[in-house]
């Protein structure tokens, strides 16, 4: 009996050795995927070539490094694995040599601490050795680990088949720099989590531009050119990072996506000629925003100020200071809250009711319900700002659930916009960014009331002198 329970243990250890989805069972289905290809075609067989992952003759036949880009190919998707994982094995592992940027993005880098003998790698890392060699990890305890690598035998001729081989403790403790563990979130079939582009806090110096290629995603490539690697598929609409958009080299400008730096065709890109930052400064030098003392660029907007900073954009602050205290108390005598008006915002407030711009009573329209109580001292929400933007320019039945659709129609296709309308409130920073954006881009509707077919409301105000001719 005693002998059978040895050899039941035995068994166990080895089951367990060899199919380890029983304690490593969190690992993604793709990883388990690539794990039974290598098995089912490789294994004993074949190496993994360069030409299998589509590099050409990029590093060679079939080097140690070939089997982690495999992985990697196979489990991110990424058309070009050195881009993610780059260098010889131990340099995949090194801050100034591979371990930057998009690396850091894919994986997380650990440590050997030979200190600690409990610290294992899991099943689905890649391990890097200081004898310059890399290998998946299939199962890993304290006394050793499995791995999948190739060109393990001499003359390491980069011709040898696909192993699994198993060390034990000594090359654990000893000969292991460290491992790389995928990104579970980045990982293909894996429930991505909801993209959060937060803005910054202020308006970045830095330049960005929109994909645009609607129907399909647009090429990141290693050069300036169509004949070089694509390393990643942009899609729609995603905010592009341009790391210098004064180089225009065989019409691609050098960009970063998702930590890998490239290039992309500029037929594809509507890109930003300034930053978020510099757009703020010139709506300061026009005048639509004036920082004081008590109200910086890094103070939120409140609802009255906004009123008065909408009439400045579309314009129209000469009639606000025109009207008389008779016209502007006629108007306002309707407006349930009136005594909470600051003195100096009654008149901004009582043109933007005669222009239709806000409701001065209680209003079935629920989208400007905010600007019901019109206190100077309750911040704003930025979409009420958008709607009433859209209003001062003529186009009607403007709400919430239509904002985004009216402002494409108007021209302004903005991300920013959009996201900053997703904030509860905005600093007049921001707001210096969402102004110049809607005035450089809105469409006035072709309406007989307006008198313009296709004008933009930039146009207009360089004839009304609001705007230098430059801006």
């Amino acid at each position: 009996m005693k002998k059978f329970l040895i050899a039941l243990m035995a068994v166990f250890v080895l089951f367990t050795a060899f199919n380890s989805n029983f304690l490593f069972a969190d690992i993604s289905e793709r990883q388990e995927e690539w794990f039974k290809l290598i098995d089912d075609e490789y294994m004993d067989e074949k190496g993994i070539a360069d030409v299998k992952l589509d590099l050409g003759s990029y590093y060679g036949q079939n080097q140690c490094t070939q089997v982690a880009w495999h992985y990697c190919k196979f489990i991110f998707g990424v058309k070009f694995p050195p881009s993610i994982i780059n260098g010889d094995a131990v340099n995949m592992f090194e801050e100034k040599v591979g371990f930057t940027g998009s690396n850091s993005t894919y994986f997380t880098r650990i440590y050997n601490d030979r200190n600690d003998p409990n610290q294992i790698p899991q099943r689905g890392d890649i391990l890097i050795f200081n004898r310059n060699h890399v290998g998946i990890v299939s199962y890993a305890d304290t006394d050793g680990f499995i791995m999948y690598d190739q060109n393990v035998d001499a003359p390491y001729n980069g011709f040898n088949k696909v192993m699994r081989e198993t060390h034990y403790k000594y090359s654990l403790s000893g000969g292991v720099k460290g491992w790389l563990r995928p990104n579970p979130d980045l990982i293909i079939g894996a429930e991505k989590p909801v993209e959060d582009e937060k803005l910054p806090e202020e308006p970045s110096s830095e330049v960005f531009a929109i994909c645009m290629t609607e129907d399909s995603t647009l090429n990141l490539r290693t050069e300036a050119n169509l004949n070089s690697t694509v390393v990643f598929d942009i899609p729609y609409l995603a905010n592009i990072k341009v790391r210098d958009n004064t180089i225009l080299e065989n019409n691609f400008y050098p960009v970063e996506y998702s930590g890998i730096k490239g290039w992309v065709s500029a037929d594809w890109i509507k890109i930003s000629t300034i930053s978020d930052k510099e757009k703020c400064d010139k709506i300061v030098e026009a005048k639509i925003i004036k920082p004081s003392t008590g109200a910086g660029l890094d103070k939120s907007i409140k609802k009255a100020q906004a009123i008065a900073l909408v009439i400045r954009i579309i314009g129209e602050e000469k009639e606000v200071l025109a009207m008389t205290e008779e016209e502007r108390d006629e108007i306002l005598s309707k407006v349930e809250d009136r005594d909470k008006i600051s003195n100096w915002a009654k008149k901004y407030i009582a043109y933007s009711i005669k222009r239709n711009i806000i409701d001065g009573v209680p209003s079935e329209n629920e989208d400007m319900k905010d600007m019901i109580v019109i206190d100077s001292k309750s911040v704003i929400h930025p979409k009420s700002i958008v709607i009433m933007l859209m209003r001062s320019l003529g186009y009607d039945d403007v709400n919430e659930d239509n904002v985004v659709e009216k402002l494409n129609l108007a021209g302004v296709e903005s991300k920013t916009i959009e996201k900053l309308m997703e904030k509860d409130e905005i600093k007049r920073s921001w707001f210096g960014v969402l102004a110049y954006e809607f005035i450089n881009s809105a469409k006035l509707p072709d309406e007989t009331k307006l008198k313009a077919t296709d004008r933009y409301l930039k146009d207009l105000l360089k004839e009304k002198e609001i705007l230098p001719l430059d801006f």
